[in-house]
């Protein structure tokens, strides 16, 4: 339900665009690594960093709205303890 919400395309948006057919996306299993760190600048303020790599499964990749099978995210920040 998820996927068929996200990357599935209905007939009436496929009858809106000329370039699309409709697609049932079913459920799927996406696999991924995330690694996070902190480091304690002070004894309030910590600065937060992190990476993340998931490959998509096929159900996902099959749709027309998706053109890669894989994604990389990369955070920053910093945060403060009360």
């Amino acid at each position: 339900m998820h996927n068929d919400y996200y990357y599935g395309i209905s007939s009436k948006e496929a009858g809106n665009n000329p370039l699309l057919s409709t697609y049932k996306a079913d459920a799927g299993v996406d696999m991924g690594l995330e690694v996070m760190a902190t480091y304690q600048l002070s004894s309030r303020w910590l600065l937060v960093g992190g990476a993340e790599y998931t490959r998509f499964s096929s159900s996902v990749t099959d749709s027309q709205l998706v053109d890669k099978s894989n994604q990389t995210s990369v955070m920053a920040g910093v945060a403060y303890m009360f």
